[in-house]
């Protein structure tokens, strides 16, 4: 009888626990081929492969000759055009004070003049912001702290805005992008556990689906889930086993 309750048993939860075999691919949560925003000729590049990088910081330069020098004019026109600005300024509001004792026409004078050297000045700035802007764009910078993956070109190449330069990649948070049969679609749920080992690695892995993708893919006939991950490179691959119940 005891037998007979130990194999029902263990029969029942051989019904109500079973594993889901998966593949997966381990990619990057954040990763990005960076391209210039203007094009041209690369004049330098900062950075190499492998090399760890802080958020903002320049990875390559194009040649910004132009861009330069129309900065430091424009910046030459800004102090200028504020300068005659503050003592236009200056001049009315000492007229301002005595308007009274002065010809009207004289003191709209001083008025329009002050006005006029206003507006110079608010374009002076437009320009300059546009200038430091244009020269701005000649630089690649980094978009998120992370590690140079890939070197596309070399200095001396030319570019355009759709050709990558540098690539990017954050290796600190990984993600498991995992393919199972669709027949397990009303099985497989967010929050089962996922045990699983990587290629080459004879260390064995556990995590938790944190993702499951509403359709499967029609041409494989797998349906994709999502397992965080640390520790691990982008690129490696795997597969394993989510237990379901």
């Amino acid at each position: 009888m005891k037998k007979m309750i130990a194999l029902l048993f263990i029969t029942t939860l051989s019904l109500c626990a079973e594993d889901v075999y998966a593949t997966f691919d381990i990619v990057a949560n954040k990763e990005a081929h960076l391209t210039p925003k203007v094009g041209g000729e690369i004049e330098e590049i900062f950075v190499d492969v492998g090399e760890k990088v802080e958020k903002g910081a320049v990875l390559a330069r194009l040649d910004n000759t132009r861009e330069e020098i129309a900065l430091k004019i424009a910046n030459n026109t800004l102090l200028s055009a504020k300068l005659d600005f503050e003592h236009a300024n200056k001049r009315f509001l000492r007229y301002q004070k005595i308007k009274d004792v002065i010809d009207q026409e004289q003191f709209d004078n001083f008025a329009f003049t002050k006005e006029m050297k206003k507006q110079a000045y608010l374009k002076a700035q437009n320009n300059y912001e546009l200038s430091e802007k244009n020269y701005q764009d000649t630089f690649i910078k980094a978009p998120f702290s992370g590690t140079i993956s890939e070197k596309f070109l070399d200095v001396g190449n030319t570019v355009g805005t759709q050709d990558p330069v540098v690539s990017i990649v954050d290796i600190s948070s990984v993600k498991l992008i995992l393919q199972f049969d669709e027949k397990h679609w009303k099985k497989v749920k967010v929050g089962q556990k996922f045990l699983y080992s990587v290629d080459g690695d004879s260390q064995s892995y556990s995590g938790k689906l944190t993702k499951l993708y509403p359709v499967a893919n029609p041409r494989n006939r797998k349906i994709k889930a999502e397992v965080v991950g640390k520790n691990l490179a982008p690129g490696l691959f795997g597969d394993g086993s989510i237990e379901v119940q």
